[in-house]
């Protein structure tokens, strides 16, 4: 189902109807408010009084209730996915927790054609002031609930983006291990991102028989394959709109990595630089290794690295570290956001960002106890809320929700320091 939300006078409704146009079927709201003049032919709302608005609700007829100036707004359940509906801020997440498979536009113009276009439907310039500051508050969160913001300047390119985005399935190349036994790497980060409608290409970069939590783990290095991979994919003429990368075994696997971003024109470059934790280097990690790992950094537009390893890029030793400070010296390096992860503090869990909007630090509750494989678990979650277009902010805030409420279900879970991870049943509530 498309959902469309946007201020009084933004064309929301021109839009839906030209939709319809498109073969997308109109859901038809129903309001307590008057209608327009001209309105009721149109058929772009069901008007009812507020008793009938109650009684439909009462009866559970009803997919979303919203209040909006004095007036009641509903739409009836049934509602099918090939759809389009217009909403508003606070009945979105309604929407998307009755149908798994929506998408939501917010629909924006510049405030100077909102109120021209008030005008020419009639209202009053008291009635135009009021929605305009009304709008100022209900509308705060919009980019929130949003998958994609659309500036509607021109009807038919709105719709023509509109179609693109809703009927377009983004792929990331996903560049990790495979664990066999035990959640982590690839084992996660395809069911991860997969439930959050993105499409994942793997690139496996080495098979593990168990995550190396485990003594005596076997392993296949697969360096080998990697080049013949990407040369297999060009054939096809395959395209990703975003690349993720995670623990790599050697120099080699990082250049092969910067290969695929420039032979397939990859956007959107994740980075979790695995080198390190607890303030030691992995034995893997050389000097070399750590120094081209630097490379990658510089070409990404998020780099999500844990204490140790934001130090090891900047040099920096592990301890009393100004974590702001790291951040910058990382964008300095040539990353566009930074996420330093699972900084302990004061009894919380603290995860730094450093974007264009400046430096924030995100507080969540500190568990007793750890597990293997959760900082991928956190990446993968980061990565399919960025190619759903969320706010890096929220997406660093989602995942890790996630990660605490999957950490809380799984200790009741027999065998879980092995297992890792056991986010199966709460999948679909990301």
């Amino acid at each position: 189902m498309i959902i469309l939300i946007g201020e009084s006078g933004s064309g929301k409704t021109t839009v839906l109807n030209e939709l319809e146009k498109r073969g997308i079927k109109k859901v038809i709201n129903h309001t307590t408010r008057k209608p327009r003049p001209g309105e009721k032919e149109l058929g772009e709302y069901k008007f009812i009084t507020k008793e009938e608005f109650e009684n439909l609700w009462k009866e559970g007829k009803l997919l979303q209730r919203a209040e909006f100036n004095g007036e009641y707004y509903g739409t009836l359940e049934g509602s099918n996915e090939n759809s389009a509906v217009i909403s508003i801020v606070d009945s979105v997440k309604d929407i998307k927790r009755k149908i798994k498979n929506t998408i939501t536009f917010y629909i924006t113009v510049p405030e100077e054609v909102r109120v021209e276009r008030m005008r020419l439907r009639g209202e009053t310039e008291e009635s135009i002031k009021k929605r305009i500051e009304i709008d100022k508050e209900k509308f705060k969160k919009a980019k929130e609930v949003s998958d994609y913001v659309i500036e509607n300047i021109n009807l038919e390119d709105t719709v023509n983006e509109i179609l693109k985005y809703s009927y377009k399935l983004p792929r990331v190349l996903a560049v990790h291990d495979v664990s066999c036994y035990g959640k982590c790497a690839l084992t996660t980060a395809i069911p991860v991102i997969s439930s959050l409608g993105v499409e994942v290409c793997p690139m496996p970069t080495a098979v593990f028989s168990t995550n190396t939590s485990m003594k005596g783990f076997k392993y296949e290095d697969l360096t080998h394959t990697m080049d013949d991979f990407i040369e297999h994919w060009k054939t096809l003429d395959l395209k990703f709109d975003a690349i993720y990368s995670g623990f790599l075994g050697s120099k080699e696997q990082i250049g092969y990595i910067k290969k695929a971003v420039k032979e397939f024109n990859i956007e959107k470059i994740i980075i979790d630089p695995v080198m390190g934790d607890n303030g030691e280097k992995y034995v893997t990690y050389t000097k070399e290794m750590c120094e081209e790992m630097k490379t990658l950094v510089a070409i990404a537009d998020v780099v999500t690295p844990n204490l140790t390893e934001a130090c090891i890029l900047t040099n920096e030793q592990y301890g009393n570290n100004n974590i702001e400070k790291l951040a910058e010296k990382i964008r300095a390096l040539g990353a566009k956001n930074v996420v330093i992860t699972g900084i302990e503090k004061n009894g919380k869990l603290y995860n730094c960002i450093l974007t264009n909007e400046g430096y924030f630090e995100r507080e969540i509750d500190l568990l007793p106890f750890r597990m293997h494989g959760t900082g991928d678990l956190f990446g993968s979650v980061l990565v399919g809320m960025i190619m759903r277009n969320k706010r890096l902010i929220d997406s660093v805030d989602k995942a890790a929700e996630f990660v605490y409420n999957v950490m809380e279900y799984s200790k009741n879970i027999e065998g879980f320091q092995h297992r890792g991870p056991c986010f199966e049943p709460l999948l679909g509530g990301i």
